[in-house]
Protein backbone atom coordinates (compact mmCIF):
# COMPACT_ATOMS: atom_id res chain seq x y z
CA UNK A 1 0.00 0.00 0.00
CA UNK A 2 1.09 3.28 -0.52
CA UNK A 3 0.88 6.35 1.89
CA UNK A 4 -1.87 7.22 3.13
CA UNK A 5 -3.73 4.56 0.91
CA UNK A 6 -6.96 3.00 2.86
CA UNK A 7 -6.98 -1.04 2.66
CA UNK A 8 -9.58 -3.12 1.84
CA UNK A 9 -12.44 -4.16 4.36
CA UNK A 10 -10.29 -6.43 6.55
CA UNK A 11 -12.40 -8.84 9.00
CA UNK A 12 -10.27 -9.35 12.08
CA UNK A 13 -12.59 -11.75 14.79
CA UNK A 14 -15.78 -10.82 13.61
CA UNK A 15 -14.92 -6.64 13.70
CA UNK A 16 -14.15 -5.09 10.36
CA UNK A 17 -11.43 -2.57 10.13
CA UNK A 18 -9.89 0.06 7.20
CA UNK A 19 -6.14 0.48 7.77
CA UNK A 20 -4.29 3.40 6.20
CA UNK A 21 -0.38 3.72 6.09
CA UNK A 22 0.57 6.95 7.89
CA UNK A 23 4.19 6.65 7.32
CA UNK A 24 6.71 4.20 5.49
CA UNK A 25 10.39 3.63 6.43
CA UNK A 26 12.81 2.87 3.68
CA UNK A 27 14.32 -1.04 4.01
CA UNK A 28 17.99 -1.03 5.13
CA UNK A 29 20.76 -3.59 5.79
CA UNK A 30 22.76 -2.70 9.20
CA UNK A 31 26.86 -3.27 9.48
CA UNK A 32 28.18 -6.18 9.47
CA UNK A 33 29.71 -5.47 13.18
CA UNK A 34 26.02 -5.25 13.91
CA UNK A 35 24.62 -8.69 13.31
CA UNK A 36 27.53 -10.39 13.23
CA UNK A 37 26.49 -12.60 16.71
CA UNK A 38 23.12 -12.51 15.21
CA UNK A 39 24.75 -14.16 11.93
CA UNK A 40 26.72 -16.23 13.41
CA UNK A 41 23.82 -17.77 15.72
CA UNK A 42 21.62 -18.15 12.49
CA UNK A 43 24.48 -20.15 10.95
CA UNK A 44 25.14 -22.77 13.67
CA UNK A 45 21.09 -23.01 14.03
CA UNK A 46 20.36 -22.95 9.92
CA UNK A 47 23.52 -26.40 9.68
CA UNK A 48 21.80 -27.96 12.80
CA UNK A 49 18.53 -28.19 11.27
CA UNK A 50 19.94 -29.74 7.87
CA UNK A 51 21.96 -32.41 9.56
CA UNK A 52 18.76 -32.66 11.69
CA UNK A 53 16.89 -33.35 8.52
CA UNK A 54 19.62 -35.38 6.61
CA UNK A 55 19.49 -37.89 9.61
CA UNK A 56 15.35 -37.79 9.69
CA UNK A 57 15.43 -38.76 5.84
CA UNK A 58 17.99 -41.70 6.30
CA UNK A 59 15.94 -42.90 9.27
CA UNK A 60 13.02 -42.46 7.39
CA UNK A 61 14.45 -44.64 4.46
CA UNK A 62 15.64 -47.35 6.95
CA UNK A 63 12.50 -47.78 8.65
CA UNK A 64 10.63 -48.37 4.66
CA UNK A 65 13.67 -50.77 4.20
CA UNK A 66 11.50 -52.94 7.02
CA UNK A 67 13.66 -51.82 9.87
CA UNK A 68 11.71 -52.14 13.43
CA UNK A 69 10.76 -48.48 14.49
CA UNK A 70 11.16 -49.29 17.94
CA UNK A 71 14.87 -50.91 17.77
CA UNK A 72 16.13 -48.27 15.45
CA UNK A 73 14.75 -45.33 17.77
CA UNK A 74 16.54 -47.22 20.27
CA UNK A 75 19.87 -47.49 18.40
CA UNK A 76 19.65 -44.15 17.90
CA UNK A 77 18.43 -42.92 20.89
CA UNK A 78 15.53 -41.27 19.83
CA UNK A 79 12.49 -40.79 21.56
CA UNK A 80 9.14 -42.34 20.05
CA UNK A 81 6.19 -39.99 21.23
CA UNK A 82 2.48 -41.17 20.54
CA UNK A 83 -0.49 -39.05 20.20
CA UNK A 84 -3.89 -39.92 21.22
CA UNK A 85 -6.64 -40.30 17.87
CA UNK A 86 -6.55 -36.29 16.02
CA UNK A 87 -8.94 -34.94 14.05
CA UNK A 88 -8.36 -33.06 10.98
CA UNK A 89 -9.26 -29.44 12.98
CA UNK A 90 -6.57 -30.73 15.47
CA UNK A 91 -3.41 -29.22 16.25
CA UNK A 92 -0.73 -31.79 16.71
CA UNK A 93 0.54 -31.68 20.32
CA UNK A 94 4.16 -30.99 20.86
CA UNK A 95 4.50 -30.14 16.55
CA UNK A 96 1.67 -27.56 16.42
CA UNK A 97 -0.23 -27.04 12.98
CA UNK A 98 1.19 -28.20 10.12
CA UNK A 99 -1.11 -28.24 6.94
CA UNK A 100 1.50 -30.42 5.02
CA UNK A 101 1.29 -32.52 7.77
CA UNK A 102 -1.64 -33.57 8.37
CA UNK A 103 -2.42 -33.78 5.02
CA UNK A 104 0.04 -36.57 5.01
CA UNK A 105 -0.93 -38.24 8.26
CA UNK A 106 -4.35 -38.84 7.29
CA UNK A 107 -3.01 -40.14 3.94
CA UNK A 108 -1.70 -42.70 5.79
CA UNK A 109 -3.07 -46.24 6.28
CA UNK A 110 -2.12 -49.94 7.50
CA UNK A 111 -0.93 -50.61 4.04
CA UNK A 112 1.12 -47.12 3.99
CA UNK A 113 2.49 -46.64 7.50
CA UNK A 114 5.12 -44.26 6.79
CA UNK A 115 4.72 -40.48 5.23
CA UNK A 116 6.88 -39.96 1.87
CA UNK A 117 8.66 -37.47 3.36
CA UNK A 118 9.86 -35.93 6.74
CA UNK A 119 8.71 -32.84 8.38
CA UNK A 120 10.32 -30.32 9.51
CA UNK A 121 9.14 -26.68 11.80
CA UNK A 122 10.43 -24.61 14.41
CA UNK A 123 10.31 -27.62 16.96
CA UNK A 124 11.98 -29.83 15.24
CA UNK A 125 12.29 -32.49 12.89
CA UNK A 126 9.53 -35.33 12.50
CA UNK A 127 9.17 -38.76 11.29
CA UNK A 128 5.42 -39.50 11.15
CA UNK A 129 3.83 -43.56 11.25
CA UNK A 130 0.61 -44.54 11.31
CA UNK A 131 -0.25 -46.37 14.21
CA UNK A 132 -4.41 -46.79 13.74
CA UNK A 133 -7.68 -44.97 12.97
CA UNK A 134 -10.63 -44.30 15.27
CA UNK A 135 -14.31 -43.90 13.02
CA UNK A 136 -16.05 -40.91 14.18
CA UNK A 137 -18.29 -40.85 17.23
CA UNK A 138 -21.72 -40.30 15.82
CA UNK A 139 -23.24 -38.93 18.97
CA UNK A 140 -20.63 -36.17 19.19
CA UNK A 141 -21.14 -35.49 15.18
CA UNK A 142 -25.20 -34.64 15.85
CA UNK A 143 -23.99 -32.28 18.43
CA UNK A 144 -21.25 -30.30 16.78
CA UNK A 145 -23.54 -30.27 13.33
CA UNK A 146 -24.88 -27.28 14.20
CA UNK A 147 -22.22 -25.53 15.28
CA UNK A 148 -20.17 -26.02 11.57
CA UNK A 149 -24.16 -25.28 9.94
CA UNK A 150 -23.89 -21.84 11.73
CA UNK A 151 -20.38 -21.82 11.60
CA UNK A 152 -20.87 -21.95 7.64
CA UNK A 153 -23.60 -19.93 7.04
CA UNK A 154 -21.43 -16.81 8.69
CA UNK A 155 -18.68 -17.58 6.27
CA UNK A 156 -20.95 -17.82 3.26
CA UNK A 157 -22.33 -14.59 4.87
CA UNK A 158 -19.12 -12.59 5.18
CA UNK A 159 -18.25 -13.42 1.65
CA UNK A 160 -21.15 -12.58 0.57
CA UNK A 161 -20.72 -9.34 2.51
CA UNK A 162 -17.58 -9.07 1.00
CA UNK A 163 -18.16 -9.12 -2.41
CA UNK A 164 -21.34 -6.70 -1.96
CA UNK A 165 -18.96 -4.09 -0.45
CA UNK A 166 -16.05 -4.51 -3.68
CA UNK A 167 -19.08 -3.99 -5.89
CA UNK A 168 -19.86 -1.00 -4.75
CA UNK A 169 -16.69 0.09 -3.85
CA UNK A 170 -16.72 -0.36 -7.79
CA UNK A 171 -19.06 1.82 -8.60
CA UNK A 172 -18.82 4.37 -6.13
CA UNK A 173 -16.64 7.75 -6.10
CA UNK A 174 -14.72 7.70 -2.66
CA UNK A 175 -13.53 10.81 -1.65
CA UNK A 176 -10.90 11.66 1.35
CA UNK A 177 -12.05 14.40 3.30
CA UNK A 178 -9.91 13.96 6.36
CA UNK A 179 -7.25 11.42 7.05
CA UNK A 180 -7.90 8.86 9.08
CA UNK A 181 -6.77 9.15 12.72
CA UNK A 182 -5.22 6.67 14.80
Amino acid sequence: MEREEPSDLVDAGGKFYVFQVKDKKPSALPALDEVKDKVKEDTIHSLADQTAKSTAEEYLKMLKEGKDWPVLAKERGLEIKTTEFLSRQDSIPQIGHSQELQEAAFSLSQKKRYADTVFQNDKGVFVIRWEGQQDIDRNKFEEEKKLYRDMLVRLKNQTLFKEWIDHLKSRAKIEMLQPLEG
